[in-house]
């Protein structure tokens, strides 16, 4: 039956271009929304597309994704299970399902949608990592241990897996393996940040090279400085933009965070604890000491950190990741 269905499917797509120009136009223009987060929009294109061909797998995933960026997870779910039955074995649609249970806080069913993905795909790095997440809400916490050791097996400088490997080990009390786990995340984010920089001195030499000939005149670069009347009032935000911040842990358990902070305290730090949401809507309690101008004069303090209390710390973007 399969076959046959695919033919006929062919067979009206060469005997009426116009009716399957459509179609490729629908997808597109479904697509473009989704990447450009319109995500009902991205819902209304691929709808038509499912009224002219209810059977296209591809179609049902998508929309999902879209239903699932809007939080209307129940719909998702829909979505994802309809392009199952037409493609039992469409690559990520199980861990789309896993994503989707895991935001409706069913973790057992989110473990059994990952642990199909992971039958066709088991070189993923991240679905063992999202795996482990739902075993430490179920606080199985030796599985999550587990998987997420299997993450960073397949991806060593995986961030977010040795912060979240350091959570683990610390509620399981093996505290010293924590500190070993927390020390490589920080060097694993370092060592990106300073690939970042060396592609941003490089993006800058390759403007410095294209520019060298035009010269700017005093009167134009005047005119961009803003007067008194137009400058614009300083917020936390405007504040913090542009500027750095020391971090020395990023954490996913409050408690951990508090008794890092802490004992910079003790230490003579002026230490905070700054909250931001990140992949899979998961919160993080980052600890950061100073603010500063630019990343050189955080140098000193990097330094006696890491003299004093046997630290790693890294640079980062104020208020940000």
């Amino acid at each position: 039956m399969k076959k046959k269905v695919f033919l006929v499917l062919l067979l009206i797509f060469f005997c009426n271009p116009v009716f399957a120009q459509s179609k490729a136009v629908l997808f597109e223009k479904g697509v473009e929304a989704l990447v450009n987060e319109e995500f009902q929009k991205s819902i209304d294109r691929f709808t038509l597309f499912i009224e002219i061909d209810p059977g296209n797998a591809y179609v049902y995933k998508n929309r999902g994704v879209a239903f699932m960026k809007l939080k209307q997870y129940d719909s998702a779910i829909q979505d994802f299970e309809k392009a199952k039955a037409i493609s039992p074995s469409l690559k990520g649609i199980h861990s789309n399902l896993g994503v989707a249970w895991f935001c409706k806080k069913e973790y057992e069913k989110a473990i059994e949608n990952y642990t199909q993905e992971l039958i066709q795909t088991p070189e993923e790095s991240f679905l063992f990592f999202n795996r482990a997440l739902c075993y430490s809400e179920l606080q199985q916490n030796e599985n999550a241990l587990q998987d997420v050791s299997r993450a960073l097996e397949l991806k060593p400088d995986f961030h977010l897996a040795l912060c979240f490997k350091g959570d683990i080990l610390m509620k399981m009390k093996r505290s010293g393996e924590a500190k070993t786990a927390f020390e490589k995340a920080i060097l694993s984010n370092h060592a990106q940040e300073n690939a970042k920089q060396l592609e941003d001195i490089k993006q800058t030499r390759i403007k410095i090279d294209k520019n060298e000939n035009k010269k700017i005149a005093p009167e134009s670069r005047m005119k961009t400085l803003p007067t008194p009347e137009t400058a614009i009032p300083a917020t936390p935000e405007t504040q913090l933009k542009g500027k750095f911040e020391v971090q020395v842990g990023a954490y996913q358990n409050q408690a951990y965070a508090d008794e890092a902070d802490k004992e910079l305290t003790i230490n003579g730090y002026d230490s905070k604890i700054i909250t931001l949401k990140g992949a899979g809507d998961k919160t993080w309690y980052l600890v950061r000491v100073g603010l500063f101008q630019n990343r050189e004069e955080s140098k000193p303090l990097i330094l006696s950190l890491k003299e004093k209390m046997n630290l790693n710390a890294i640079t980062r973007p104020a208020g940000e990741f």
